[in-house]
């Protein structure tokens, strides 16, 4: 899934990075949109909303201007909305180094075939072990 960057300090954010996330976010958006059919719910202002039929389910992706992307279940039996399946983001480790994430530090590469992949890993294993119809 990806290489653990092991015990790197994370530097914060600051004001001048933000177009930077912005600009990566709107590429990964463009990425994702060419691998999966997505349905806009709303792309005029961030967070940048859309919808995925799969699987009979629908799946929201959720677009963060701070570079970031959430993939969710459109709607969970207990609640609006349900929890985070996938989720992966910018970190910033050096002055110009920045590196897409998933959860506990495993780099993410912005490739079609390695996005494609861990996707649709997300959404098999939340149906398989979630669903109770599957």
């Amino acid at each position: 899934m990806g290489i653990s960057q092991g015990k790197r300090e994370k530097l914060h954010l600051v004001a001048e990075d933000f177009e930077f996330l912005e600009s990566e976010t709107r590429k990964l958006l463009e990425l994702i949109s060419g691998i999966f059919p997505l349905e806009k719910i709303s792309a005029d202002s961030w967070p940048f909303r859309f919808l995925l039929s799969a699987s009979k389910r629908k799946y929201e992706f959720i677009f963060s201007a701070m570079g970031s992307v959430t993939i969710r279940p459109a709607k969970d039996e207990f609640r609006k909305h349900g929890p985070p399946i996938f989720y992966m983001s910018i970190s910033k480790y050096g002055k110009n180094e920045f590196v897409w994430e998933g959860p506990l530090e495993v780099v993410i590469a912005p490739y079609a075939s390695e996005i494609d992949k861990l996707i649709h890993e997300s959404i098999a294993m939340y149906e398989e072990s979630v669903l109770p119809d599957r």
